[in-house]
């Protein structure tokens, strides 16, 4: 059976649906072969070799937690920030919708 831990509960918060909009998608970047190639230095290499060595994944920016931003409904620790973190925000890829979660709200 599944049991709710109360470290995931305590880490939601709510965001409104109408930033989850196409118009929001944006494209990341990640270095595979960076993280193979310590682990499994072959690996990395046949990837580099097939010019498989990045990989692009579709990602909404969310807004933060007000919490984190000292922003949102006063009193209401799930409320969120108005707007997503600005891109030269190093925290900015922590508030991300991406993979299985944002093709539910893709469909």
């Amino acid at each position: 059976a599944l049991t709710l831990q109360p470290t995931e509960v305590a880490a939601a918060w709510w965001v409104d649906t109408a930033v989850i909009h196409s118009a929001n998608l944006e494209w990341r970047a990640v270095d595979t072969s960076a993280l193979l190639r310590t682990t499994i230095p072959l690996a990395a290499s046949l990837l580099r070799a097939l010019r498989l060595d990045t990989l692009f994944f579709a990602a909404i920016p969310l807004p933060p937690p007000a919490a984190e931003t000292g922003a949102g409904a006063a009193g209401d620790p799930h409320a969120a920030a108005a707007a997503p973190l600005p891109p030269s925000d190093p925290r900015r890829s922590e508030y991300e919708l991406w993979g299985l979660t944002l093709a539910f709200f893709s469909e």
